[in-house]
């Protein structure tokens, strides 16, 4: 079976021995008009030299432009045959869309008892998501809504602020000073008071929220 049109774009290929081996050339006609093809006639696009060339070493770049199939109609012909073909493409679409309604009320069927299935049978809201994950996993287009539930969420605040400042303490040194705070700060200042009186005025430092 030839598998060539005339006009079509070839290349002659895996044809070393040739000093064609490479070429581009216009496929022209094949040798038989049957399934007895051997070789095809072709038209070098540079030289427009003509050489008949065997199937095997011919390689399709480019089919040719297919043929007005209106052509050689009337204008009463390209009517009537358009207007059957929109006629069909009229029917095709009607058809698709029935079939489609027709899947959607499917679909949306399967899901309702389904769901009443679950709620009849007591079915665990996991176990049932783990069935919808798998569906939906295969669906293309349709997608089952998974189970929702409340759950109860411990959570967990840490948040930070700096507060700088300074305090005047009487000692023999200021070691001694620092020690005298270090040891005992409440004694001298009021870190809660102080740390609630900075969020107010600027905030956090910084306050992370994460679940437990």
């Amino acid at each position: 079976m030839n598998t060539f049109t005339a006009g079509d774009k070839v290349r002659i290929t895996n044809y070393p021995e040739s000093d064609w081996n490479g070429h581009i050339c216009t496929y022209n006609q094949p040798d038989a008009q049957d399934e007895t093809v051997v070789s095809h006639l072709v038209v070098d696009d540079i030289s427009r030299s003509h050489r008949w060339i065997q199937t095997r070493y011919l390689e399709l770049i480019t089919a040719a432009p297919k043929k007005d199939e209106y052509a050689d109609m009337s204008a009463e012909e390209q009517v009537a045959v358009l207007t059957e073909e929109l006629h069909q493409v009229s029917r095709s679409y009607i058809a698709a869309s029935t079939h489609r309604d027709n899947l959607e009320h499917d679909l949306k069927h399967y899901d309702e008892v389904m769901r009443e299935t679950k709620e009849a049978q007591g079915w665990c809201d996991d176990g049932s998501n783990k069935v919808i994950a798998t569906l939906n996993d295969g669906f293309t287009a349709h997608y089952i809504e998974p189970y929702e539930s409340e759950f109860e969420i411990e959570y967990e605040i840490t948040a930070g602020v700096i507060v700088r400042g300074t305090v005047m303490i009487t000692a023999s040194s200021e070691d001694a000073a620092r020690e005298f705070f270090d040891d005992s700060p409440s004694d001298f200042i009021n870190p809660e008071n102080e740390a609630t009186d900075e969020v107010r005025s600027l905030g956090w430092d910084n306050c992370e929220v994460e679940s437990v």
